[in-house]
């Protein structure tokens, strides 16, 4: 069952979204008990292929638990999903290394001068899971007024959509939905490290977000992974 410690769980107002796409009613959700089953199915339909024997099914249970979670669903079916969750609340990516920290260190890699050493790791990570070693990093306005990531910026974590329903529309809405939140949460920049070798990276980058650094191999099948933000323009408090 889901976990109900967090007020985004609330089935009282669940409803966010409808939308008219290939001439059917799209709703776009907070993540209900009944869409469970279903995203775990999704998440590892989409995850299993890129982790191979890595893939731990704990990952689903994981991300329904600390995350908040749009589902876009027609007819109750399930469609696609994506989650997000400020950083002070993601489980950890390893013991003792949590994802602030990890954000952070992607940060300064990204302004880092030093690529021998980054190359050196990548290489490691090569002969260990195989793939290409890439590795560039991006002069642009978000590393530029970035000096530090806080607790309560967000990342976005997993997202899926069916491949018979993509290129709809849906990826897209589920973003613009999880970066208001993130505004309505107070975040001030929106982080996401997205797999080359789908299309969520383009995704994001129509919707604001600028790369920060291009690494591979990142993932178990040999894919590099983009590195992505998006600063938010707070609005200022009125008492």
């Amino acid at each position: 069952m889901l976990a109900d410690h967090t007020q985004f769980y609330s089935t009282q107002e669940c409803f966010l979204y409808d939308s008219v796409l290939s001439s059917f009613i799209l709703k776009f959700l907070r993540l209900e008990s009944r869409h469970e089953e279903q995203i775990r199915q999704m998440h590892r339909s989409t995850f299993e292929p890129i982790d191979g024997q890595h893939y731990d099914p704990n990952k689903a249970i994981e991300e329904i638990e600390s995350s908040t979670i749009l589902v876009a669903e027609n007819a109750g079916r399930v469609l696609g999903y994506g989650s997000c969750c400020r950083l002070s609340d993601a489980p950890d990516v390893a013991p003792g290394s949590s994802a602030l920290h990890n954000w952070n260190k992607c940060l300064s890699w990204a302004k880092s001068l030093d690529e021998e050493r980054v190359l050196q790791f990548l290489h490691s990570r090569s002969d260990a899971v195989g793939g290409p070693v890439v590795y560039r990093r991006y002069d642009n306005a978000v590393l530029r007024q970035t000096s530090q990531i806080m607790p309560q910026d967000y990342e976005f974590r997993n997202s899926a959509v069916l491949p018979d329903h993509r290129g709809q529309g849906i990826g897209k809405e589920l973003v613009r939905q999880r970066i208001e939140i993130a505004i309505q949460d107070g975040a001030t920049a929106i982080f996401a490290s997205c797999w080359m070798g789908g299309s969520s990276w383009r995704v994001l980058q129509k919707n604001g977000f600028q790369p920060m650094r291009l690494w591979g191999p990142s993932y178990y099948d040999g894919h590099a992974a983009k590195a992505m933000c998006r600063r938010l323009q707070q609005q200022p408090q009125i008492d």
